[in-house]
């Protein structure tokens, strides 16, 4: 089995003792590869290591996602947007279909750990258990907003005890965190590494741009959202992320790699529109919130998924 195969960014493993989170560690600090996305072996046995156990130790082997419901979303979604998608079919079928389906599999084999201990749990069941159980609260409104899970973009929970109940959601392609990708590319910095400076460049620029943002999202009042999926390419272009109506409405999207200069106007415009996506996430994120309470009658709240990495909005 190659090593370095791809599965997802940042990979990494965690270990529970008895309800106890007990050791958590990035891939990549053991790699030394930046965001590495293959199998978290060597992550899963430092953690063994720093609790004296081996392998054979292990009641269960929980991965976060569940590989045939996200092969499902990824078919349905290829086929619904034909002929736009034909381009991107070869490879997003070559990536669900090869090593990502089996990769339980590849657990299994590779910590020596016997097949029917490993299993799945959905992506946003996932991230909300990350953030609720190691809280200090008994219960919790739990909110998780990322790119997308097998098939959500956004879910809301009621976190008691150790149970987690699902309360509302965003489906793919209406996401948050695509959102903020498509822009990320769309201001010239990588998808999943350069997010962090499109929430610093908003610092140098004013939301002056909320007419245009107006029509690339749409905020409802019962905390939901709508994308204008004219703006982006979920799925006929993962990689860029945004499609040409996104230009039309804000420009043409900023050379990646050029130098910086904000006393030029063209970057301070670049900025601008940084800032104005930052003030409508922020926005968006409240309107969650408040019907997060609405929905469980909380006043705590538990945030997961990657788009709680955004510390402004925090």
């Amino acid at each position: 089995m190659p090593r370095r195969a791809h599965f997802r960014h940042d990979a990494a493993a965690a270990l529970v003792l008895d309800g106890r989170l007990v050791a958590a560690i990035q891939e990549e600090r053991l790699s030394r590869i930046k965001h590495d996305p293959g199998l978290p072996t060597s992550a899963a046995l430092a953690c063994l290591e720093h609790a004296g156990l081996q392998p054979g130790d292990v009641d269960r082997i929980a991965f976060y996602e569940e590989p045939f419901l996200k092969l499902e979303r990824v078919l349905v979604h290829l086929l619904r947007h034909v002929p736009r998608t034909w381009r991107s079919f070869p490879r997003a079928l070559a990536g669900q279909l090869g090593r990502k389906l089996w990769v339980l599999d590849q657990l299994s084999e590779a910590l020596g750990v016997p097949r029917e201990r490993v299993v799945t749990c959905e992506h946003h069941r996932s991230h909300a258990a990350s953030a609720f159980l190691v809280s200090p609260f008994p219960e919790a409104a739990v909110l998780v907003v990322d790119g997308v899970g097998e098939a959500q973009a956004t879910t809301l929970w009621h976190g008691r005890g150790d149970a987690l109940e699902l309360r509302a959601s965003v489906d793919f392609p209406h996401s948050l965190g695509l959102l903020y990708a498509g822009l990320t590319a769309y201001l010239g910095f990588a998808v999943n590494e350069g997010e962090y400076k499109v929430m610093g460049l908003a610092a140098w620029g004013r939301p002056r741009l909320r007419e245009q943002f107006d029509r690339i999202i749409r905020l409802h009042s019962d905390g939901t959202y709508e994308l204008d999926l004219a703006c982006f390419a979920h799925m006929s272009d993962a990689d860029l992320g945004f499609g040409p109506a996104l230009e039309r409405l804000l420009g043409p999207r900023r050379p990646p790699g050029s130098p910086w200069d904000l006393a030029d106007p063209a970057d301070l415009r670049y900025a601008d529109i940084a800032a104005t996506l930052q003030q409508v996430l922020e926005e968006a994120l409240l309107g969650l919130a408040r019907r997060a309470r609405q929905l469980t009658g909380s006043a705590n709240l538990c945030l997961a998924g990657g788009v709680a990495l955004n510390a402004l909005a925090n």
